[in-house]
């Protein structure tokens, strides 16, 4: 049997944050703010801060962000006990928005700490299921894991299977469906991040590519052992990138690396019955 029978994870899960607050403001027609609160503080989401409080519309409210955070939006339908502002999450770590009336003054701040992204992997082999959770790595690896990341939230994984499972060493998936029929990658090809320090050990996650350095796009792999055949060794041998590590169900992933596979259509370890991904989804 490939997988212990384990429920699958919740599709989200709720993060708990700290936030420390301050208001500020008061009469003759000024803004004051009596709340702040923050959604979405994760990487490669959207991160929305709600401000309530008095005088909003007139005090002319904008917000600031210290950290990785782009470009700065405020929503259209504020009222004057209500501000909205958005920006998109680039990075990791530490994240302090700052809200500021017309004058400059601020009027609230809170600090936010973005954890490292995390993506839940639900799959399946006949009734036999199971998850796995892999956590990335947006500091070393920044190209490799946005790639993976935004494959994820386009639902691009979903009904792909592990295409070749080699016992003892890894096992690679990402780029094709039941038959197996090729998918059609959905971004450009990225360059190889193997020169990051990340090697390739037991439970690491890597960018699959051709023979080329810079082919790699939907494909990826787990080693099931430390494999430093993979790592990079120069320019001309730049090796495979790492770019994350599984952090959660690594058992599943080692059943995963004992399905029987046979030499089929030009695919030399092809599981005889199809491993499939049900679900990639970034659960943090």
């Amino acid at each position: 049997m490939l997988m212990s029978n384990r429920p699958l994870w919740p599709a989200a899960a709720t993060l708990a944050m700290a936030l420390t607050a301050c208001g500020g403001g008061g009469g003759g027609g000024s803004a004051a703010v009596t709340n702040v609160s923050a959604t979405g503080v994760a990487y490669s989401r959207t991160l929305t801060v709600t401000v309530n409080g008095a005088g909003l519309l007139v005090g002319g409210l904008t917000m600031t962000v210290e950290g990785p955070c782009g470009a700065v939006t405020k929503a259209a339908n504020g009222t004057d006990l209500l501000a909205q502002f958005t920006c998109k999450v680039e990075g990791t770590g530490l994240l302090v928005p700052r809200i500021h009336d017309a004058s400059g003054t601020e009027l609230a701040s809170m600090r936010l700490t973005v954890p490292l992204p995390q993506v839940l992997v639900a799959v399946k082999q006949g009734d036999r299921s199971g998850t796995f959770t892999l956590e990335l790595d947006p500091v070393a690896a920044p190209i490799s894991t946005k790639n993976f990341i935004d494959y994820v939230a386009a639902g691009f994984y979903a009904n792909t299977i592990f295409h070749r499972v080699e016992a003892g060493s890894r096992v690679e998936g990402g780029g094709y469906t039941a038959g197996p029929a090729a998918k059609v990658e959905l971004f450009s090809p990225i360059a190889v991040e193997s020169a990051n320090g990340l090697k390739n050990l037991r439970a690491t996650i890597g960018v699959a590519r051709g023979d080329a350095s810079d082919t790699s796009t939907s494909q990826f792999y787990i080693n099931l052992a430390d494999n430093p055949q993979f790592d990079r060794v120069s320019d001309a041998q730049p090796g495979r990138a790492v770019f994350g590590k599984v952090v959660a169900g690594m058992d599943i992933v080692d059943e995963i690396g004992k399905v029987e596979t046979a030499a089929s259509g030009g695919f030399p370890k092809l599981p005889v019955s199809d491993v499939t991904i049900t679900l990639a989804q970034q659960s943090k």
